[in-house]
């Protein structure tokens, strides 16, 4: 289909071949007729978190770079599960967050960028999302990152844990069906 533009007097054509695509994080709802009018105008295609991409994305020859993966994936199935259950499915974790693991050539390197993505990518988002609820939040991350302070009603974010103290952390608290232990109190 072409046209004639009104001011330059170009024809002006888009290819038939030309899709625009957009995206939208269901978490991100904020202005509800703003969303109603755009689902009524596009088609809409949901696509979940699928922690199973990250094992396909970090070829590594190296067998522990496919550990740190590894540990990615179970630590991503591990949280969405318990966000889903005290939360909802739409606030879950995307594996987008691990791709950049495929960047590692090192244990070492890989490593520390599981120590970034935690520290300064997932933990604020969690914090953000349980910023009312502090047990809530412990239920997902345990003891290890945060305290439950004020008779439950705020939290301490402890100290950055090493990058090795963190990949320990992360395999305990990706361990399906473990059990959180109770917060600990100052008596």
């Amino acid at each position: 289909m072409t046209t004639v533009l009104p001011y330059s007097k170009l024809t002006f054509g888009i290819s038939p071949n030309l899709y625009i695509i957009g995206t939208m994080n269901t978490a991100d709802r904020s202005i509800a007729l703003l969303d109603i009018a755009l689902r009524r105008r596009f088609g809409f295609i949901e696509m979940m978190p699928r922690p199973e991409i990250i094992k396909e994305i970090v070829e590594s020859k190296e067998p522990k770079i496919q550990e740190i993966a590894d540990t990615a994936i179970a630590l991503l199935t591990s949280l969405n599960e318990k966000i889903i259950g005290n939360y909802d499915r739409d606030h879950q974790i995307g594996h987008s967050y691990f791709t950049r693991l495929n960047d590692a050539m090192t244990i070492d390197e890989a490593t520390k960028m599981l120590h970034f993505i935690w520290y300064h990518e997932i933990m604020p988002l969690l914090q953000e999302y349980y910023y009312d609820s502090p047990v809530k939040l412990q239920e997902i991350i345990g003891n290890d990152f945060i305290k439950v302070t004020n008779s439950d009603r705020s939290f301490l974010v402890k100290d950055e844990l090493s990058p090795e103290d963190l990949l320990i952390a992360i395999q305990k608290l990706a361990q399906k069906g473990s059990v959180i232990s109770p917060p600990v109190t100052n008596e």
